[in-house]
């Protein structure tokens, strides 16, 4: 019963991923007026999505995440910051009861999205649990699916390198396209030796010449990382492409054509625009030692919207869910606001930021040399 469950459900995750993919879904955001494109895959709001794309994902990667083959074990589980990867239960908790979300029509099968938004409604209407979601409930559940991708992919790529299964990474298991004496070299190019190390060093915070599964995800997915050294050195990425005239900091003018139009834009979906400082008054407060360069060090404070990450994004796309499918504008959702707008819940782009002004924007230009941390999930 249970393989033939599994493999329903097999069928059904092709279904769903042609749901979130489907041309309807990619035009949902598009209508936006005067916002700047950003078009970020965020992670799926439904979890059973999520788990149908990780099914999917493992099937064709033929079983290279065997929970069997690794020290952690189905029987196991890994947590790190309050977020936890259960491997009892993520691809068999309840696979008899998702079932039922799945509807047959003319003989083809259909993620039941409303019965999905009425089961989803009360578990992301938590604090209060007042028959609404606030956008502080749905930052919170978005972060959460950011989250457990996160530490999904984290895990994948443990299970795929830890050659030795003890549960961490030497330096070769993770530059294993480079050689033993390859790896003595310092060439900081990006992409190369010196390079990777430097990433490595930083996130191996207890300096054992290993990096556990806190200090891989660091690593992965250094855009969310609270790792400051792992931040400054990314930063210090950004500048290097700023940087026109290679003194390793930013001079205002370099930082008024470079940085702030990319600070700026995603500044805008945090703050109205009115209340987002000029170019003068960012570099002002951010030059803490008034010597008129920015550091990377003093680049910090700005670092999520110089580099949003997954975590950042999901936030982002709380907001646009609320400013989309608020239909009276009071700031939180219905469970009927939510079921006229279904649709936009199965998304995988959200393509525009909504607009706090009148005014048409520029075209948005990122200087982000790893613009997306699947890049530099790739190179490694």
């Amino acid at each position: 019963m249970k393989l033939a469950v599994v493999g329903y459900l097999m069928v059904a995750a092709t279904v769903v991923v042609f749901l979130t993919l489907s041309p309807t879904s990619r035009r949902l955001g598009r209508h936006l007026h005067g916002g700047r494109r950003l078009g970020h895959k965020h992670a799926p709001f439904d979890p059973l999505v999520g788990k149908m794309e990780r099914r999917m994902e493992e099937e064709r990667s033929g079983g290279s995440t065997d929970e069997n083959h690794h020290p952690m074990s189905s029987s196991s589980t890994t947590s790190w910051d309050n977020s936890t990867v259960d491997l009892s239960s993520d691809d068999t908790k309840e696979e008899e009861g998702e079932e039922e979300y799945f509807k047959d029509i003319k003989g083809k099968l259909r993620l039941n999205i409303t019965m999905r938004l009425l089961t989803m409604f009360p578990l992301i209407d938590k604090d209060p649990k007042d028959g609404f979601i606030s956008l502080k409930e749905l930052e919170i559940w978005n972060v959460e699916r950011a989250v457990e991708r996160l530490n999904y992919k984290t895990l994948k790529e443990m299970r795929r390198r830890d050659e030795d299964g003890d549960g961490s990474l030497s330096l070769f298991e993770c530059l294993h396209q480079f050689s033993l004496k390859n790896l003595e070299s310092n060439d900081m190019t990006p992409g190369q030796v010196g390079w990777w190390k430097e990433q490595f060093n930083n996130a191996d915070v207890d300096g054992n010449g290993f990096l556990d599964l806190h200090e891989l995800n660091d690593f992965l997915n250094p855009k969310d990382s609270e790792n400051e050294e792992i931040q400054v050195w990314l930063l210090r990425e950004k500048i290097r492409y700023m940087d026109d005239d290679r003194d390793g900091k930013l001079n205002f003018v370099e930082f008024h054509d470079h940085a702030y139009d990319i600070y700026k834009n995603h500044a805008e979906y945090e703050y109205h625009k009115k209340d987002i400082p000029k170019p003068e008054q960012k570099f002002a407060e951010l030059d803490l030692n008034f010597d008129k360069f920015l550091t990377a060090e003093e680049l910090l404070p700005i670092l999520h919207q110089l580099y949003p990450g997954e975590i950042t994004y999901a936030t982002y796309y709380a907001k646009f869910l609320i400013h989309e499918v608020d239909g009276d504008k009071d700031g939180k959702l219905t469970i009927n606001e939510m079921l006229n707008h279904e649709e936009i819940f199965y998304s995988k782009v959200f393509e525009e930021e909504f607009d706090n002004s009148d005014d048409d924007d520029d075209e948005y230009y990122d200087y982000d040399d790893y613009d997306d941390d699947d890049d530099f999930r790739d190179e490694f």
